[in-house]
């Protein structure tokens, strides 16, 4: 911390019992995990991708999107089966890919495989 040339003892007691008191405040608002991501692992979050919704190992429904998480986690309004997804699913896996063409091969694959809830027909 750089302190100020200017400022008294008691000044930069006071700064110091701040800071305190909002690391304190902070960890009253934020009582969950916090979660950071550096450059490489953003690229996994807008990249074309396959993902699994499961629920205690069952896959429940296999998607792909090539915009990366946007569409696994955004609900649709009105949309009732992913309403369903996000009440049920206990967990959601990500494959990132490399191109489109990818995303929907593995998909397909995925899907034949492990035959999800949601995706039957």
């Amino acid at each position: 911390m750089k302190s100020n040339p200017e400022w008294t003892l008691e000044e930069l007691e006071a700064r110091e019992e701040f800071r305190k008191k909002i690391k304190e405040e902070i960890k009253n608002v934020f009582k969950y995990r916090e979660f950071r991501f550096g450059k490489r692992s953003l690229k996994n979050f807008i990249s074309p991708c396959v993902y699994i919704y499961l629920s205690s190992n069952e896959a429940l429904y296999i998607g792909m999107s090539k915009v990366g998480l946007q569409r696994a986690l955004t609900p649709k309004r009105g949309n009732i089966l992913t309403d369903q997804l996000f009440e049920e699913a206990d967990e959601l896996i990500i494959y990132p890919v490399d191109t489109e063409i990818e995303a929907k091969k593995a998909e397909k694959l995925l899907i034949q495989e492990l035959l999800p809830r949601y995706n039957r027909k």
